[in-house]
C-alpha cells in the first residue's frame, strides 16, 4: 500500500505531520508481524500501533513487509506444488512398471520412454524456475534500491 501525493493536494490529513509523510503501522512484539494501518482503524489483539516519519524507520517497516510477503508466497507455492506430488509419483511408477513388463509392445515402451523423458524435463524446468520456493522471475534477493538517496 502506498500514498500517492498529486501536486497541489492538501496536506493537512493523517498522513501529515508538519508537511511531513507519516507512515502508521501496526506491529506484534511478539511474532514481529508488521501491518500498515491508520489512526482511526481498530488495533487487532496483540499488536501496538506506532507512527514514523523517519524514511529509516519507514525503510525497515517496508523491507519487513517485503519479507513477510516473500516468506507468505514461497509457503503457497510448496503447498501447490507439494498438493498433487503424490499422484504424479505414482503415475511415474506405474508407467516405469509397465515399460519393463514383458506383455508390452515396442511401441508402448517408446511412449512410455518418452512421456517420462518428458515428465523429467518437466520437473527439471520447474525446479529451475523455483529457487527455495521462490520464483525466479525475481531478479534479485532484496528490493531495488530507490533512487533518491535523501528525503527532505
Amino acid at each position: 500500500m502506498s500514498f500517492i501525493i498529486l501536486p497541489g493536494e492538501q496536506k493537512d490529513d493523517w498522513a501529515f505531520e508538519n508537511g511531513k509523510e507519516v507512515l502508521w503501522y501496526l506491529e506484534n512484539p511478539m511474532t514481529r508481524v508488521v501491518q500498515i494501518t491508520a489512526p482511526m482503524a481498530p488495533i487487532p489483539y496483540g499488536f501496538n500501533r506506532h507512527k514514523t516519519n523517519q524514511p529509516k524507520e519507514m525503510d525497515r517497516v517496508f523491507r519487513k513487509l517485503h519479507e513477510q510477503e516473500r516468506d507468505k508466497n514461497a509457503q503457497v507455492i510448496e503447498k501447490m506444488w507439494s498438493r498433487g506430488r503424490a499422484q504424479y509419483e505414482a503415475l511415474r511408477d506405474r508407467l516405469n512398471q509397465r515399460l519393463v513388463s514383458a506383455d508390452t509392445k515396442v511401441w508402448e515402451k517408446a511412449f512410455i520412454r518418452e512421456s517420462l523423458r518428458l515428465m523429467s524435463e518437466r520437473d527439471n524446468e520447474a525446479q529451475k524456475n523455483n529457487v527455495y520456493g521462490i520464483s525466479a522471475m525475481e531478479e534479485s534477493p532484496a528490493p531495488l534500491e530507490g533512487a533518491r538517496t535523501r528525503v527532505n
